[in-house]
Order: structure tokens, then sequence, then C-alpha cells
């Protein structure tokens, strides 16, 4: 599974992409924003890709993608679709590298994986999930077509739900 966008190419994840989920994952805005995945060493990093996306992939047919830069295929974060147990929809979920951030590439990522979920993957739905605190989530979410739906309590903490279900005409 490939999605181009003008300025990105998303792909699927492999287990050469250890050393980036490891970066990523130990970023402070990812543990601030996302949480702490405990990613301690590569050999963890490599047991998050097979146990997360990789598993995904063959379970669902989608999972989160690596987001690369296309004028150089720089990773600079993820994004794709989540099946989580809690949730009746699967939902989004994405993280870009601090240096990246605040220059469009997350809101493009998002786009274009809402887009490929719509026509390709045929949802008529899809959820978020995001902290109350993470404002910048919160914006690029709603800039999305994202509407709030609810609070939830994921993992012992309060989380905001939002959802999509394509009526925006963002898409």
């Amino acid at each position: 599974m490939i999605i181009e966008t003008k300025r990105l190419i998303l792909s699927q994840l492999s287990l050469q992409d250890v050393d980036f989920i490891y970066n990523l994952m130990n970023e402070e805005s990812y543990i601030k924003g996302i949480g702490d995945r405990k990613i301690s060493d590569q050999s963890k990093a490599e047991q998050y890709l097979i146990s997360g996306p990789l598993k995904s992939y063959q379970e669902n047919e989608f999972g989160l993608l690596k987001v690369s830069l296309k004028k150089n295929l720089a990773p600079i974060g993820i994004c794709g679709f989540l099946q989580r147990d809690y949730l009746e929809v699967p939902d989004i979920g994405y993280a870009t590298s601090l240096s990246y951030q605040k220059q469009g590439y997350t809101f493009e990522a998002i786009r274009a994986t809402l887009l490929f979920g719509r026509e390709n993957l045929h949802f008529k739905k899809v959820m978020a999930i995001t902290s109350f605190e993470n404002e910048a989530s919160i914006n690029l979410l709603i800039k999305s077509g994202f509407k709030y739906s609810h609070t939830k309590v994921i993992n012992q903490v309060e989380s905001n739900i939002y959802t999509n279900d394509f009526n925006s005409k963002f898409l």
C-alpha cells in the first residue's frame, strides 16, 4: 500500500524502519502528545513493529504507515488507521518528528489517509483519539473534518474521541 501526495509518500513500515521508529517514539513531543510506549532500545522497536503495524497489515489490511518526504525519501512520521478493541470503527493515528512539525506535512498525510480510507477501504466513519492538552492535534482533527464525539477513559487516562463520517467538504 502506497499513498502519494504532492510532497509525501506514505508506505508500509518494515523491519528496516526500526531506527526510525525508535527515534520517533522517543522524541519528547511524541511521549508528551501520544504517550511513552517504552521503546527503550532497537529490539523493543522491532517488537513494536511486529506486534503493531506489521500484524495490523495482515489482520486488517491497513495500519500505520511511514510518512516520507517525496523529494529525498526521508522518513518524517507515521499516519494510518488502527483497529482498537474498544472502538467500533477504525481510528486514525499520526505522529510527526518535531523537526518537521508546523509545515503542513501532518495535515497533508491525514487528508491523504482519510481519502484512502474512504475510497479504497470503503470506511463510512473513522474516529480519532487525543488528550485534552494536545491542542495541536485537536486543531488538526477539526481542520480535517472531525467533530468532537465524547470523552472515554483509555488506559486510565481521560481522552477526547472525535469522529469523521466523511460528510465534510474537506474531502
